[in-house]
């Protein structure tokens, strides 16, 4: 059964994000090799991480069965004729890994075709390894959060490459009125006008961080409530696909910025509406007050 699969799928996830974190934390440690790209810094800690979750996954799932979809590798269009897909960022929030400020994750979904031309996650993870860490506690552990579509979310303490204790389950926050709402948003790519969109929504509270599945999982357990990522064109398959499940399953919502829905493994890997992740009380009012800042930034 699917849903037997899904489960299954979540296992795979959560081993192959702990292996590759596993694999490079010497050299998040000790510093690695990057290369600039046009589309950002990669490291040899990004194409090792990529390798072993795909030879973990690989064994399990095999590719005459199941697509892959990956950030570091080259694009496998035979994906498009799969029935299931797996999408992965080896580590999203690579800046902040060579900073080492350690607000980086790894992500593992499985997509699906649910409906005919729409495929959405089913199964994911989304590793924070260092998550207390990048919060100044001690001693350093991670979050390994994931989800299975219609079963929702939990999160689990991790630590010395290990998970300690049980589960626990994710929520969203409850606020719903702009003013009240804590955004989280990015630390890079900013320019002035999302600084200047930033202060018309007039948020109480704005935290600035890289890794987007950083600020998903801050919503998904209602430290924060809202994240806008305003640029069209942007948002790649692998940035917000595991990220979105486990928001999703914990009570949130992650549409467009026009509210529209979003379909995974098309030709283009590129969310042509943006993002708008949030707890789901506020989402509404968010696409709103949206559309009017954005009228008004950019007068016909």
């Amino acid at each position: 059964m699917a849903n037997d699969l899904w489960e299954t799928a979540r296992t795979e996830a959560c081993r192959a994000a702990a292996l590759a974190w596993q694999a490079i934390e010497g050299l998040y440690r000790s510093g690695n090799k990057v290369k600039q790209t046009d589309e950002g810094p990669s490291t040899s800690a990004d194409h090792l991480a990529d390798r072993i979750i795909l030879d973990h996954l690989k064994a399990r799932f095999p590719t005459e069965e199941f697509g892959y979809l990956t950030e570091e590798s080259e694009d496998d269009r035979e994906r498009l004729a799969r029935r299931r897909v797996w999408i992965i960022d080896p580590i999203d929030g690579t800046v902040d890994f060579i900073k080492k400020t350690g607000n980086f994750t790894v992500h593992v979904a499985l997509v699906e075709e649910l409906e005919p031309e729409i495929w959405l996650p089913v199964a994911a993870t989304v590793y924070w390894p260092l998550a207390q860490e990048a919060a100044g506690a001690s001693p350093p552990s991670g979050l390994m959060y994931s989800a299975v579509r219609g079963r929702g979310s939990q999160t689990i303490c991790y630590e010395n490459h290990a998970p300690v204790g049980e589960p626990s389950p994710v929520r969203v926050s409850g606020s719903s009125t702009i003013p009240e709402l804590r955004a989280v948003m990015s630390s890079t790519h900013r320019d002035e006008r999302l600084d200047r969109l930033i202060e018309l929504f007039g948020f109480a509270q704005v935290r600035s961080v890289g890794s987007m599945g950083v600020k998903m999982n801050l919503i998904s357990s209602g430290d924060f409530d809202c994240y806008i990522n305003p640029v069209r064109g942007r948002v790649r398959e692998w940035d917000s696909c595991a990220p979105e499940l486990i928001l999703t399953e914990a009570g949130g919502r992650v549409t467009g910025c026009e509210g529209t829905h979003r379909s995974y493994n098309r030709e283009s890997v590129y969310l042509e509406n943006g993002l708008v992740a949030s707890n789901g009380q506020c989402h509404e009012a968010l696409i709103e007050r949206l559309a009017e800042i954005e009228a008004s930034l950019d007068p016909s």
